[in-house]
């Protein structure tokens, strides 16, 4: 398990940002955990749930290879008339108590045989003391490997939530919502869709909750040459019309070879996606690129997906997400309210 919360990342406008106080006024990055399963299972366990809501035990393990992209959690759910569940590790339940008015997203697959029946039952539930809020995101059945569906539920009356109280089910009303958040004791994501006499399988990747502000999360925190990197912005809630640059700052070590001195390196992700603009730090902030002119920041979406080159040096490097007002830095100065949100997170090559 790794938890990554977005540092406040000013300097990838200007240095003189830093220098005049400002740094303090963008709301902080909404990301508080993530779970890419790059390389192991990130202190995951699963259990299987009886009609009771009796718990036992189970098993997971690491699938490299079958990830989306990258490593998955894997579980083989047993044949025995209960339901698999992934359950997530303390350091994520502790996430969540944070992430009221926030969300939570996840992507999985599954590995079937085609006599297999799909089954209906709570995807998701957290739990505080008896309390529960649950959600069925499926039907329609899961995808089957290596196809993944990713699922993004806000923590708010309109993502359909249900309230149990360990008798009784009903719609979860928003004071439900925030009181189960506030005291969660338990993550689980169901791990087994399929009825049948062989063991199915389930693969989980791309965990992140968010809690309130910007965010961004990539879906690894080290890679190699080849490997896929992706970029994922959350905003809770929406928010527009902003300005969005998507911008990565390379290794310091590059920046003679680039032109910018001893500037730090920036690429721009420019038109939506379809173009990278090299840039300095030292340059004008009115000089920047954007990402998307006066655009609104939907609760989840993929900024960036990539194959990372292999003529890439190794080193840090910064991914970050600014959203400004509509032509904040047209005049070239930042002032102290120009910056709506900004958010990043870094990679390791």
């Amino acid at each position: 398990m790794h938890v990554r919360v977005g540092a406040v990342l000013a300097l990838i406008l200007t240095g003189s940002l830093v220098a005049s106080g400002l740094v303090a006024s963008p709301a902080s990055a909404a990301v508080l955990a993530v779970s890419t399963f790059d390389s192991g299972t990130e202190g995951w366990a699963a259990v299987t749930v009886g009609a009771d809501g009796n718990a036992l035990p189970s098993t997971v393990s690491f699938a490299s290879g079958l990830g989306n992209p990258g490593g998955a959690l894997r579980h083989v759910a047993p044949s025995d008339s209960r339901t698999s569940y992934f359950e997530a590790p303390s350091s994520f339940v502790a996430a969540l108590r944070s992430a009221v008015g926030g969300s939570i997203s996840w992507d999985f697959a599954t590995i079937n045989s085609t006599d297999d029946i799909f089954f209906s039952d709570p995807d998701i539930d957290i739990r505080a003391g008896t309390n529960h809020i649950r959600r069925n995101v499926t039907p329609p059945a899961p995808p089957i490997s290596p196809t993944y569906l990713r699922n993004s539920l806000t923590f708010g009356t309109d993502a359909g939530w249900v309230f149990f109280d360990g008798a009784s089910t009903s719609p979860a009303s928003q004071a439900q919502i925030d009181a189960v958040l506030a005291g969660a004791e338990s993550l689980r994501i169901r791990a087994e869709y399929w009825s049948s006499f062989t063991p199915d399988t389930t693969l989980l990747d791309n965990v992140v909750v968010a809690g309130p502000g910007v965010g961004v999360a990539l879906n690894r925190s080290t890679v190699a040459p080849g490997e896929v990197v992706d970029m994922r912005l959350f905003a809770n809630p929406p928010q527009g019309p902003v300005d969005l640059y998507v911008v990565v700052a390379l290794p310091l070590s590059l920046a003679p070879s680039l032109g910018c001195g001893n500037s730090t390196p920036l690429v721009f992700v420019t038109n939506g996606g379809s173009a990278l603009t090299l840039a300095c730090l030292s340059n004008p902030p009115n000089t920047f690129p954007r990402f998307l002119a006066s655009t609104t920041l939907s609760r989840t979406s993929t900024l960036l997906d990539l194959v990372w080159p292999g003529a890439a040096p190794p080193g840090t490097y910064t991914f970050a997400a600014v959203a400004t007002l509509p032509g904040g830095l047209a005049d070239g100065v930042i002032g102290p309210t120009d910056i709506v949100g900004i958010a990043s997170a870094q990679l390791v090559r």
